[in-house]
C-alpha cells in the first residue's frame, strides 16, 4: 500500500477541501465554508492514467478500498487492483513554482 507523509495528508486535506468548495461560492480554505460544502460523501481515489501514471479523481468508496485517513477524515481512496502496484511508493507534497505539488515516488 502507498505510504503518505504528514505534509502529504496535509496537501491532500487541503484538496479535498478546494474540489468539495468548487462551485459552492465560498472562499477556498475557510474551515466553516468547507464544512457547509455539500459532497461529503466524496473523496480522492488514485488511479491509472492512460499514459501509465498516476492521478486523482473525486469519487465515493467501494467494496475493497484501502482508506488513507488522517485527523478523522477519509481523504484517499486505493482501489483493489491498484495496492499492489502502488507498493513501495510514497506520496508527500513539495513546494514548486507554481505552488505546492502532491508527488509520488518509490520509498
Amino acid at each position: 500500500m502507498i505510504k503518505v507523509t504528514t505534509q502529504g495528508l496535509e496537501e491532500l486535506k487541503n484538496v479535498l477541501e478546494q474540489i468539495k468548495c468548487q462551485g459552492c461560492g465560498h472562499e477556498h480554505g475557510e474551515e466553516a465554508a468547507a464544512a457547509e460544502c455539500s459532497v461529503e460523501d466524496m473523496i480522492l481515489r488514485l488511479i491509472a492514467t492512460e499514459d501509465g501514471g498516476l492521478g486523482l479523481i473525486l469519487d465515493v468508496p467501494r467494496d475493497g478500498d484501502k482508506i488513507v485517513a488522517h485527523e478523522n477524515a477519509d481523504l484517499l481512496l486505493v482501489g483493489p487492483e491498484l495496492v499492489e502496484a502502488v507498493e513501495g511508493l510514497v506520496m508527500d507534497c513539495a513546494e514548486t513554482p507554481d505552488g505546492r505539488s502532491l508527488t509520488i515516488n518509490p520509498a
